[in-house]
């Protein structure tokens, strides 16, 4: 199939070098057959707007009809930073804050936190997964009727219980962002479907985008991993955290408007001061003392060859997504499959974002510290996993257990049983990187008198402790499960 580019000659940044069209297109068309996925389709864009896109396959299997940029897909998780935006944007009022409780917008029964006189869930909480909730139980996952955002959080409200105290660790979950769209439905008086298209859809130019099947056209068959079993339309049970219907055109102009500090077409959706807020972790433990590496509002930070991506991943069940950013080279994209195949949408995100990077040296790596084994020796010793995100997981995740030690030459590994010891790099007395990360991502942080390792996973440190066979198996089990998927927001 012919690419489809935005111009006859790419157009591009000075930032970066004009898009190699023909070989990524080939890679991609490879990756897409290789894999068995039906149809794909792929933006560029940099500050001035779309520097390629390209469709590829069907948009169903039976018809025959081409993915083409105006093809409607599911986006899955990615409907978050839709909800973090119009959130903040509501920030504006001089009746609302992010740091407001929630408790002060919605009615009681709502969530449970047995530590809200001490800290209270606050809105920001939400938005950065540390509010102690878990994530849905399989209920509402499995739950296919459509239903208003209150009744559909009415459906199970003890998953939004707190299992840690809110603003200690940030795991993921698509019940805070349920809650959220309450949140933003009793501050606004408006139905979350009609702010999200007044404040945002129709200001960034995105007239077919929806979170509902009806009134949706021109959507893609979604299909399961094989590329060739179809997945029903699925009703989300909380829209705000992962309903959202939208063409690749029109994500480009999400993509866009984040790389431009918040102006679409000159005309501003947010301003710059919001744009770095939603790009800030500020609630965790860790984010409170100084790692920016980890989950803001509504999007995230990864590395891809020494330079840093913001964005998000999606599961629309029968369709995959994610989109990305690069600030420091101006260039972010969009790309979506319409099949479960979350090591193919893996293997063309690496595709574009090498392309991205390619020609360009990566920063430096920062200077590392020389804390000494003395300051180092504090953290050694026996760790367990403090939290988790699926009930379902707690015997296995209970029983995970990670070894931290200090060499004589100073450096500093841990080991989790079912993996290989790996060094980590001192940023800083308490901020670490690993051997393949531009910055710190993990680090070591008091809460009291526990000490926190921090590393997108949440460990406390304990005295040493047998473990048996059976709990050495879980804790294998529950790893290998961990480490094969895509990321943590999809």
């Amino acid at each position: 199939m012919a690419a489809l580019i935005a111009a006859a000659a790419p157009v591009v940044s000075p930032a970066h070098h004009a898009a190699d069209s023909d070989g990524l297109h080939r890679q991609i068309e490879d990756i897409r057959r290789d894999a068995g996925v039906p149809g794909a389709a792929v933006v560029i864009v940099d500050r001035d707007g779309i520097v390629l896109a390209d469709a590829f396959g069907v948009a169903d299997n039976d018809s025959g009809a081409p993915v083409t940029l105006d093809t409607v897909f599911r986006i899955g998780s990615v409907t978050k930073i839709f909800t973090a935006v119009a959130l903040v944007q509501l920030g504006r009022r001089e009746d609302f804050s992010l740091d407001d409780s929630v408790s002060r917008h919605i009615p009681p029964g709502m969530f449970f936190n047995a530590w809200e006189g001490e800290q209270p869930v606050t809105v920001a909480h939400l938005l950065e997964h540390t509010s102690g909730f878990r994530d849905w139980t399989k209920a509402e996952f499995d739950h296919n009727v459509p239903l208003d955002l209150e009744d559909g959080l009415a459906f199970a409200p003890r998953s939004r219980t707190s299992h840690w105290k809110p603003g200690l660790h940030s795991v993921y979950s698509n019940s805070n962002y349920g809650l959220a769209g309450l949140v933003l439905e009793r501050v606004s008086g408006k139905r979350y479907e009609t702010l999200i298209r007044e404040s945002i859809f129709a200001p960034l130019e995105m007239h077919s985008a929806t979170s509902l099947q009806a009134g949706t056209h021109n959507l893609a068959t979604g299909y399961d991993r094989d590329g060739v079993t179809p997945i029903p339309y699925w009703h989300m049970i909380q829209r705000p955290a992962a309903a959202i219907n939208a063409t690749p055109r029109e994500m480009a102009s999400l993509v866009s408007m984040l790389l431009n500090d918040g102006s679409y077409k000159r005309e501003p959706v947010l301003t710059p001061k919001e744009i770095a807020r939603i790009e800030s972790p500020r609630t965790s433990l860790a984010a409170r003392n100084g790692l920016r590496f980890g989950y803001g509002l509504g999007i995230y930070a990864q590395y891809r060859d020494g330079f840093t991506f913001m964005g998000h991943g999606g599961d629309g069940d029968g369709y995959l997504s994610r989109f990305g950013y690069c600030r420091q080279l101006g260039v972010g994209y969009f790309v979506a499959i319409n099949s479960v195949n979350p090591r193919a949408l893996g293997r063309l995100r690496g595709a574009i974002e090498a392309e991205i990077t390619r020609d360009h040296l990566p920063p430096p790596a920062p200077p590392i510290a020389s804390p000494g084994k003395a300051w180092l020796g504090r953290y050694s010793g026996h760790y367990v996993l403090d939290a988790w995100r699926f009930d379902w997981q707690s015997d296995s995740s209970s029983q995970r257990r990670l070894m931290v030690t200090v060499a004589d030459d100073g450096r500093l590994f841990i080991e989790e049983r079912s993996a290989e010891r790996e060094e980590l790099f001192a940023v800083s007395g308490h901020a670490f990187r690993r051997s393949r990360d531009s910055g710190a991502t993990s680090g070591f942080f008091e809460d009291g008198e526990r000490l926190y390792f921090q590393d997108g996973e949440n460990w406390v440190k304990v005295e040493e402790l047998a473990i048996s066979d059976s709990a050495d198996a879980a804790s294998r089990e529950i790893d290998l499960t961990t480490r094969d998927a895509e990321d943590p927001g999809d």
